[in-house]
């Protein structure tokens, strides 16, 4: 069994010397746990309501790949890997774009079709115009915030001298 080299050695120490900032460190986790609830979540609803029309199979199949990068990707910038980064910086906007584009279109198609709204008070249209508007804001807010975090200068100094290696 062979000693590994000074070059390596230093290199992995040089990766542990760093200190993670407090935001990777809870956006991180963030990213593991939503990404590994996502993934559950999509195998859960296609299993349980087989079979699905073409448009329910396509949100089933983005929230998968988004639980999934959002879950890798999370590993990663614990181990504060500059790729990781950046894809979690890309997810946050596709899902600011999603989980607006969402409500936005359902609220279309009801408002749209007025007899789906003949025995509503203007009470229940306001509710339903105010829970469509926080469906769109809370999203595009926690994404917001975390592309802030992810953007800063501390942050965007830890992952300045990503070695590269994933030992």
């Amino acid at each position: 069994m062979s000693l590994p080299d000074k070059s390596s050695a230093e290199a992995v120490m040089k990766q542990f010397s760093r200190k993670r900032p407090t935001a990777v460190t809870v956006i991180g986790w963030l990213c593991i746990v939503g990404g590994s609830i996502a993934v559950l979540e999509t195998i859960w609803n296609i299993r349980d309501s087989l079979p699905q029309p073409f448009l329910n199979l396509l949100a089933a199949a983005v929230f998968l790949l988004l639980g999934v990068v959002n879950l890798i990707a999370g590993v990663y910038l614990l181990r504060l890997r500059a790729w990781a980064r950046t894809a979690i910086e890309v997810v946050c906007c596709v899902e600011i774009f999603v989980f607006s584009l969402g409500p936005i279109l359902w609220g279309a198609y009801v408002i749209g079709f007025e007899r789906l709204l003949a025995g509503w008070s203007a009470q229940a249209k306001t509710i339903m115009c105010a829970s469509l508007a926080l469906q769109c804001a809370v999203p595009a807010v926690v994404n917001g915030i975390i592309i802030y975090f992810l953007r800063s200068k501390k942050v965007r100094d830890a992952f300045a001298n990503d070695v590269g290696q994933d030992k």
